[in-house]
């Protein structure tokens, strides 16, 4: 790359040309095929966009090029390359000529903010909580303990440390937390509900039960976030052991439709395609005549600390619960996991991530189920409603939670000032004598193929 030519520049120039397609997207009655920039409009819009000369606003188009982000159709016709895939994506056939598997498609091109994560040092947290336990999420989390480990933070964005301390304090029955997809809204939610878990640890509180309740709306979002936590409280067990000489664990379990019966646990059967935090091997269910635990296959360490059958979850009652709302929907009639077990007695936290998809009549159904839900808990749990950007989310509080802004509940929400990204998104409806799956097979194919040849991700 020419050495005048910043990297923000790179990035302004390109979504420059983006906003161009948009634009001749939406004059073209949303066709695909009719959105294309000349060589003279890509360097007109980058003089433009960034007050360049013509020569310069040339140097940064062949500097994408080359870098794989501009796609020449030929006869003076370009694309970037993210529109060249909504258009091949929209386009997908088996056989030249037969009828294309989307029946429709339609592109949004949307602006949404880059979270930055250093406007806070990670040391901040001292004045927020006590120092034993600073000590330990210091070492579960900062970097500065062992920076080659990729999880691990430097500090947090003012949104991060505004949330961290609303919850710490929790003096509002409920809070809204409000930012762009990765915006750092789990550290947010994940590092209070630590605290509070760790203060009863600290002060030897024996009894058992279910401390916070982790809710996505669907299984997939548990088993994404699920390696990420398992390596925290795997840390904070550690120093717990053998830092603190301490006889406590934090523990955690999950209960949806795919969690096992006691008599169906069998040996070396996959633990949800979870990753040992230890060396990243597979983790699997182990079974012998005086246990049933989860067991990494690569390394053999066990983590008893991971609750992973039904019985054991309902009578151990982990710190930690993930579920999501079909199941808890199921579970909270049940006379034996409401009364019998008491599962949900004495919990202190209630989150639910992704909570924008609890909108229309879904949004109905979760407002009742929470009230079901604390009911069961015994208490006033503190609720957390983690969310992307929503337009009106006092509204969207009212509605799920029964309570009134400002005065019950508080909002959240990252900073709007920041740097922008582009984020393209494609709709896609699948012709209904076409198969799904084979269109996803292709549109793997033809991602995995960007990706091989451009050296793109």
């Amino acid at each position: 790359m020419r050495g005048w030519i910043w990297i923000n520049e790179l990035v302004e120039a390109y979504h420059a040309l983006i906003d161009l397609e948009n634009e001749k997207y939406e004059k073209s009655n949303e066709r695909l095929e009719n959105t294309w920039f000349t060589l003279d409009e890509a360097l007109g819009v980058i003089s433009s966009a960034l007050s360049k000369s013509t020569n310069d606003a040339r140097e940064i188009f062949n500097e994408l090029s080359s870098r794989g982000f501009i796609i020449e159709l030929g006869e003076n016709r370009y694309r970037t390359l993210h529109f060249d895939i909504a258009y091949r994506a929209s386009n997908i056939t088996i056989a030249y000529g037969s009828l294309r598997y989307p029946l429709e498609a339609k592109v949004y091109v949307r602006d949404e903010e880059v979270p930055k994560f250093d406007d806070h040092r990670f040391e901040e947290l001292r004045s927020i909580v006590e120092p034993e336990i600073y000590e330990i999420l210091e070492y579960a989390l900062f970097k500065g303990i062992n920076p080659k480990e990729k999880d691990r933070i430097e500090g947090f964005s003012s949104f991060q440390l505004k949330a961290i301390k609303a919850l710490i304090k929790s003096d509002k029955r409920a809070y809204i937390l409000t930012a762009p997809t990765s915006g750092g809204k789990t550290l947010a939610f994940f590092i209070p509900a630590l605290v509070k878990i760790l203060r009863d640890k600290l002060q030897r509180k024996k009894e058992e039960g279910v401390k916070v309740i982790l809710i996505y709306p669907r299984k997939s979002l548990e088993r994404d976030q699920l390696n990420k936590i398992l390596k925290v409280i795997h840390r904070v067990n550690y120093y717990l052991r053998y830092v603190k000489k301490l006889d406590v664990k934090v523990t955690i379990g999950i209960d949806d439709g795919t969690t096992p019966w006691e008599d169906k646990v069998r040996s070396r059967a996959s633990f949800r395609g979870a990753e040992c935090p230890e060396c990243n091997g597979s983790l699997e269910h182990f079974v012998s005549r005086i246990t049933k635990t989860v067991r990494c296959r690569n390394c053999d360490q066990m983590y008893d600390w991971i609750y992973s059958y039904r019985e054991q979850i309902w009578s151990k009652k982990p710190d930690i619960l993930i579920t999501n709302v079909w199941a808890l929907d199921f579970r909270l009639p049940s006379k034996t996991i409401e009364y019998d077990y008491a599962v949900y007695k004495g919990t202190s936290m209630i989150i639910l991530d992704e909570a924008h998809v609890y909108q229309s009549l879904l949004g109905g159904n979760i407002r009742y189920l929470l009230k079901r839900l604390k009911l069961a808990t015994n208490g006033d749990p503190i609720i957390v409603l983690s969310s992307a950007t929503i337009s009106k989310p006092e509204n969207f509080g009212k509605e799920i939670l029964d309570m009134e802004p400002n005065k019950e509940f508080e909002i959240i929400e990252a900073e709007k000032k920041r740097a922008k990204k582009k984020v393209i998104y494609l709709i896609m409806a699948i012709h209904p004598q076409r198969s799904w799956e084979t269109a996803v097979y292709e549109l793997a194919l033809l991602l995995a193929t960007i990706f091989k040849y451009r050296g793109l991700q």
